[in-house]
């Protein structure tokens, strides 16, 4: 699965003493990237309410929160693990203790990793309380495929939706059942790996959250019930589809990935490695960047579908080949695309064809041949550039088909621009080609007889 992710994280543990009637406090803490106090309000920002005393109830303890902070101009994010303790306060009541990090967002989007593997990493780590050097974390690299196998083991739709709704507003997942809080965790970084990875920087999400007390703060929670302005998943039940707006486009995108995931784990894993590998830093009141990230994922169909209408733009060929998108088509279409981009003869476009050209026509190079030579004849009739044409002649040298594509230009097109400057440039091709062996180019003879005028002029152009 590759070798852990190095990185050294801020902590804090946040308790009290035992037997003491005093607040929950900072009793520990690294000395950057926050000063104590900003610990201190970081934690009770994101305190997800009261625990019960009782232990074996959905509310209990253990609890994670997912959170983000901004520093200066960074971001980091930050994982808290609440667990009971074996302790009581001054007051007979039972003493949590919240263990808590923080680790530079852009170290995550270099080499993703996912919640559970930070929680984990927190988990397994020394939170030392006699210094206040950063703790160093060795974390667990993203698993795409494990991530995949829990979205289809969670329901494809069921994940796929509680995704989009994120885009417009709040979440709550509600019961009356719930599972342990591994698989809270597990659902939460499922629904997560379905969106870009750059919404992590605004994400904030809890395993368990007291409703009333949360107020704004948590994207999606686990509870009791929702509020007034969340979207309310039930645990293995229903979800509300969105039907309006980017959520709605969203979900139709993935629907597109998830209605045969179960068939095609494959393209789920890459569906969740494109956009692991989108980090840029963005807020949920921006669905559209989750919708852009979708149609670049599904570009190569988009255009292949465009190609088979034959409504296809040069543009969005241009920018699939570009983007290396292609290989995503199946060999007739990417066969198809190339000849699309062939046809619309711009120069611009001849360095990735030169380059791509054998790769995509493998062991029939003439498969594309006719359509070079007339995009080549047509550039030549309408007073186009003879170096360019000189490419194409280069490139069906490389497969001795010159003989081919040469006799082809020297046939005028039905609607040519200028035939006196055009003859005028056949005239010259042939000079540099046929003149001295005349044996190696019967077609472009034939066509000459048919066509003299061209095979008269012999000025170089």
């Amino acid at each position: 699965m590759g070798e852990p992710i190095l990185v050294h994280a801020g902590w804090a543990i946040w308790s009290k003493q035992p037997g003491t009637r005093e607040d929950y406090s900072v009793l520990a803490s690294s000395d950057g990237p926050l000063s104590t106090a900003e610990f201190t309000r970081v934690l009770m920002h994101f305190a997800a309410g009261n625990p019960p005393a009782e232990s074996g109830t959905p509310a209990s303890l253990p609890w994670v929160v997912l959170s983000r902070v901004g520093v200066a101009d960074r971001t980091y994010l930050g994982i808290a693990v609440q667990v009971p303790t074996d302790y009581v306060d001054g007051t007979g009541r039972p003493v949590s203790r919240t263990s808590y990090i923080c680790v530079p967002y852009e170290e995550m989007t270099r080499s993703p990793v996912s919640y559970r593997s930070l929680t984990q990493a927190l988990r397994t780590a020394s939170l030392p309380d006699d210094t206040r050097a950063l703790v160093p974390l060795a974390i667990a690299p993203f698993d795409a495929a494990g991530l995949a196998r829990d979205v289809i083991e969670f329901g494809p739709l069921t994940v796929a939706t509680t995704a989009a709704l994120l885009l417009s507003g709040p979440v709550t997942i509600v019961g009356p059942e719930f599972p342990d809080t591994e698989t809270r965790l597990r659902f939460l970084d499922t629904v997560a790996a379905l969106l870009p990875y750059g919404y992590r920087a605004s994400l904030t999400a809890a395993t368990w959250a007291d409703t009333a007390a949360t107020g704004q703060r948590f994207r999606i929670v686990f509870a009791t019930r929702a509020r007034d302005q969340a979207s309310r998943v039930a645990w293995r039940g229903t979800a509300p589809v969105p039907d309006t707006g980017p959520a709605s486009v969203y979900l139709r995108h993935l629907q597109r990935v998830l209605g045969h995931a179960a068939g095609d784990m494959l393209e789920l894993e890459h569906l969740i490695r494109h956009l692991a590998a989108d980090g840029q830093p963005c807020n949920f009141d921006q669905p559209e960047h989750a919708v852009a990230s979708l149609d670049e994922f599904f570009r190569a169909a988009i255009v292949a579908a465009a190609i088979d209408a034959e409504q296809a733009t040069v543009a969005e060929v241009r920018l699939l080949f570009s983007r290396g998108q292609d290989g995503q088509l199946s060999p007739n279409r990417r066969h198809a695309a190339l000849r699309h981009l062939i046809a619309a003869g711009d120069p611009q476009d001849w360095p990735l064809i030169n380059r791509r050209y054998g790769e995509i026509t493998a062991n029939d190079p003439r498969s594309l041949l006719d359509c070079l030579a007339e995009a080549g004849s047509r550039s030549l009739w309408s007073g186009g550039s003879v170096e360019h044409v000189r490419e194409h002649l280069q490139l069906a040298a490389r497969y001795g088909l010159t003989d081919h594509v040469l006799a082809q230009f020297v046939t005028p097109p039905a609607v040519t621009a200028n035939p006196v400057s055009g003859s005028e440039r056949v005239g010259a091709l042939l000079a540099e080609h046929v003149l001295a062996d005349t044996s190696s180019f019967p077609q472009t003879q034939r066509a000459v007889g048919r066509h003299p005028a061209a095979g008269d002029r012999k000025s170089v152009v």
